[in-house]
């Protein structure tokens, strides 16, 4: 299973004497709402903890706003419960899966739909977070 780069990797990354000290961008806290999205990576991927397991669909979305490109990573656990989740990511990317056929998860990247952003407070930071994908009209 590959996972999304670590930014704790590319942080401690060892600079030479002679190194240009290049800024990486900041972070931009996106307002809540409605925004459109493309989906510029997906992996399949495999969640595991001591109660629970389940495939989980590793989404990169890239939101273009007038803040500039904003990239947001999220997982859509494959379980009975989320299948609602699962079929409003395909119907906001015009994609719905005919009845009783499997979602086209490996044509996803470049569709672009819609999603509600919300701001997550955690532990020590706030993130945007994919609240949920809106069907296309």
């Amino acid at each position: 299973m590959t996972d999304f780069p670590n930014a704790h990797e590319s942080e401690n990354k060892e600079l030479g004497w002679d190194s240009p000290l290049v800024k990486t961008k900041e972070f931009t806290l996106l307002p809540e709402g409605h925004y459109p999205f493309r989906v510029v990576n997906f992996e399949k991927g495999y969640y595991e903890d001591d109660s629970s397991s389940c495939p989980v669909a590793k989404l990169r979305l890239e939101i273009d706003n007038d803040q500039g490109n904003v990239v947001i990573n999220h997982n859509i656990f494959l379980t009975e419960s989320n299948i609602q989740t699962v079929s409003d990511f395909f119907a906001s990317i015009g994609m719905i899966p005919e009845e009783d056929a499997p979602p086209a998860w490996n044509e996803i990247v470049g569709k672009d739909g819609g999603c509600h952003i919300i701001q997550k407070k955690l532990d020590f930071k706030t993130i945007n977070s994919v609240d949920k994908f809106i069907p296309r009209s």
